[in-house]
């Protein structure tokens, strides 16, 4: 493999840079779940808020997917807005 970057070290592969996540960022802790047990709970809050069925899992759907996609800021913690 050649460089293009004359005399460098090679570029470690992205997963060997980034570090897990730590347990607490700042003073909120970090919880991690399941994708679909994520969507499903954002479902039932949606429809017990009266939301109709149909609409809350395409919500619950769209910000599930948002998350996982690195958007947090569209992502499930607009449930509570």
């Amino acid at each position: 493999m050649s460089s293009s970057r004359r005399g460098a070290a090679p570029r470690p592969r992205l997963a060997a840079r980034v570090a897990p996540a730590p347990a607490v960022q700042g003073r909120r802790a970090v919880v991690r779940c399941k994708p679909r047990a994520l969507g499903a709970f954002a479902r039932r809050l949606l429809v017990a808020a009266g939301v109709p069925a149909a609409h809350a899992r395409l919500v619950a759907h769209s910000l599930v997917t948002a998350n996982l996609r690195g958007v947090d800021s569209h992502g499930i913690q607009l449930i509570g807005s």
